[in-house]
């Protein structure tokens, strides 16, 4: 009988060191960096279709590979929301088009500030039309790099359409 109430209290206190010894690995995939495309968090690794282009996101390297994608905005969201720093590296000709909301947005909204960097080389291109804020960093800093970024920012244009505050 002793030997079974034992056994019990072993079992149960093995399952809780079992849950104690995951939660490490839960808070620091909570603190890495993320990307969600209207509103659909990219898997790392995991190639996703836009147009005839394709996104792809690593989590190793916080890097988001944009090749000859077409975004079109399609909820009431910004079209990237990062919480962390992220690089997109440019291949080729890239569009994003949003009618109402940002369309890369990092900042105290998504969880953190972060920094952004968009590269590429003198032949990628990333061009963005939007009614609003192109791009913005809350407390971050942007850096464009090698790369042509083409703006058109339809209300916000005369002001500035990349933001960093």
């Amino acid at each position: 009988m002793k030997t079974k109430a034992k056994n019990k209290v072993l079992g149960v206190f093995l399952a809780c060191m079992l849950v104690i010894g995951l939660f490490p690995t839960t808070v620091l995939a909570v603190g890495g960096t993320s990307v969600k495309i209207n509103g659909q968090e990219l898997n790392s690794g995991e190639l996703y279709q836009y147009g005839e282009g394709t996104a792809l996101f690593d989590s190793q390297t916080n890097t988001l590979t944009l090749d000859n994608a077409t975004i079109e905005q399609n909820n009431n969201q910004p079209v990237f929301r990062i919480r962390g720093a992220l690089t997109i590296e440019l291949k080729g000709s890239n569009t994003i088009n949003s009618t109402d909301q940002r369309v890369i947005y990092a900042g105290t909204s998504s969880g953190s500030v972060a920094d952004i960097t968009i590269k590429g080389t003198n032949e990628d291109k990333l061009t963005i039309t939007t009614n609003e804020d192109a791009i913005q960093t809350d407390g971050g800093n942007i850096t464009i790099d090698g790369c042509i970024l083409d703006i058109t920012s339809h209300n916000w244009g005369r002001y500035c359409s990349i933001f960093s505050k």
